[in-house]
């Protein structure tokens, strides 16, 4: 079928994009087609159903009476204030457009009654007959197959018509209350999804302020957070976290110049003094207001202070054995991103490390790196086993031992769970922090955090819940500050 538009008028690269996925989707395809048997101009709607919620088109000035079906379906989905909220979210991101798309069309195609015959195309018929018109004017006025090319017309125009006024029948017999009412759950359900999407994609990517996200990382966000509800819980809360994490950073930053120490010339609004700004209430003085503006020479405070920048990179161990499942796990990793986050922001290299009884996993993150494909799949393995302080401890030990850029490390030991530490390592631990810079805290999940904790540091958060809030302060401020 020869694509055009119906309602709206679809850009060409929204429609090469759908082109590619009803070739590339099954599902898409299935629905596709299965709404082509009730309406030939199905596949039109399908693809302007698409169009709106990637790259919202701009609507057409004229319509067809053929149509009016689809303007009826446009229309129930406009009168729903989630199918805009739905839109918002899907806006240039292919891959969540194409989740929502099947999910309505799926609920449309099933909604759509079956017409009592077959309903035709119109336009085929007008083609037709444009056809028949142009091989009648290459013909002698005398040739005898005129009259048999003009009767071919007058039927086919006839069909036509009578094409035209069956669709515009069809779409006379929709019930719009009825059509709403279907679409209504489906379009709120789809809408949660994709905002839930949304949220735990921004949570998952873009740590330390990386903005770009290529396509195909796009893809895998979107393709890994439809599938696991746990990831999408994951990266929910991570984005929380990161807002936590990042609001100590600029309260930092804010108070970092914040004294008093003198005075001197520019044109900061916010520190011109009190006799300078009385220049705008004079109409003269208000012109040598301006002109000293432009030259930076009003008078203003000056303002000292000295911001302490994160002291060096970051080491995360996260405690992955057994008892960790649920929801300690996800809060642990979803603290470890925010931490990273705050290092990454401050150009601060950061290993994140998943452990049990042995190192289950690791992923390195460097400012300006987009790394989500990696982090994926060090946030996707799964609890195991018993757990050992020992193990990670000595990992981070040799980051620093090993690698230059983790020199002056903090290390973060995230767990629920009571390891042994000898006091042997315990005392060549603290020796070894002291004469590198080393920096240690541990979290503990759920009750009174073990003894061997507080032999190991005495930056210990205890977390009786699982409420970010209580890092703010004990963990994010000091990792923020150094």
């Amino acid at each position: 079928m020869t694509m055009r538009d119906l309602i709206y008028n679809v850009e060409k690269w929204t429609a090469y994009l759908w082109k590619r996925l009803v070739k590339e989707s099954g599902v898409v395809n299935d629905h596709v087609e299965r709404g082509k048997t009730k309406l030939s101009t199905f596949p039109l709607f399908a693809r302007e159903v698409f169009a709106r919620l990637y790259s919202p088109p701009k609507p057409l000035a004229k319509t067809r009476p053929e149509d009016e079906w689809a303007k009826a379906l446009h229309a129930a989905l406009d009168e729903l204030p989630a199918f805009k909220k739905l839109a918002a979210h899907c806006a240039h991101n292919k891959e969540l457009a194409s989740a929502a798309t099947a999910s309505l069309l799926e609920q449309i195609v099933d909604k759509l009654p079956d017409p009592p015959t077959p309903l035709a195309d119109p336009e085929m018929r007008r083609k037709e007959v444009r056809g028949l018109l142009d091989f009648l004017d290459k013909l002698d006025a005398g040739d005898a197959a005129r009259a048999q090319v003009e009767a071919g017309v007058d039927a086919a125009t006839h069909a036509g018509k009578d094409a035209v006024a069956a669709m515009a029948a069809y779409g006379s017999s929709l019930d719009a209350d009825s059509l709403r009412q279907a679409l209504r759950r489906s379009v709120d359900d789809t809408a949660t999804e994709v905002e839930e999407i949304t949220s735990a994609s921004a949570g998952l990517s873009g740590l330390g302020g990386a903005s770009h996200v290529s396509d195909d990382t796009q893809a895998l966000l979107s393709s890994t957070l439809r599938s696991s509800e746990s990831m999408r819980r994951l990266g929910m809360l991570a984005g929380r976290m990161r807002r936590l994490a990042m609001g100590k950073r600029r309260t930092r930053t804010r108070n970092a110049a914040s004294e008093l120490s003198d005075i001197t010339t520019g044109n900061d609004l916010s520190r011109v003094l009190p006799h300078e700004l009385m220049k705008l209430t004079d109409p003269l003085l208000a012109l040598d207001f301006f002109r000293a503006f432009v030259e930076r020479s009003l008078l203003q405070y000056e303002l000292t202070g000295k911001e302490r920048e994160g002291r060096g990179p970051v080491v995360v161990l996260i405690d992955d054995s057994d008892s960790m499942d649920g929801p300690p796990s996800t809060f642990a990793k979803a603290a470890a991103l925010a931490l990273a986050d705050l290092a990454l922001t401050d150009r601060r290299p950061c290993r994140l490390v998943r452990f049990s009884h042995r190192i289950n996993a690791t992923v390195d993150l460097r400012a300006g790196q987009d790394s989500t494909a990696a982090l994926l799949a060090f946030l996707a393995g799964s609890v195991d086993g018993g757990t050992s302080f020992e193990i990670p401890l000595r990992i981070a030990r040799a980051a620093v031992d090993d690698e230059p850029i983790y020199e002056r490390a903090d290390v973060v030991l995230i767990t629920d769970g009571e390891a042994e530490l000898s006091a042997e390592f315990l005392n060549e631990w603290h020796r070894y922090a002291t004469r590198t810079g080393l920096a240690t805290y541990a979290v503990h999940v759920g009750g009174s955090a073990p003894a061997v904790l507080r032999a190991l540091t005495p930056n210990v958060v205890e977390l009786r819940s699982l409420l970010p809030d209580r890092l703010e302060e004990s963990l994010f401020s000091a990792i923020a500050s150094g």
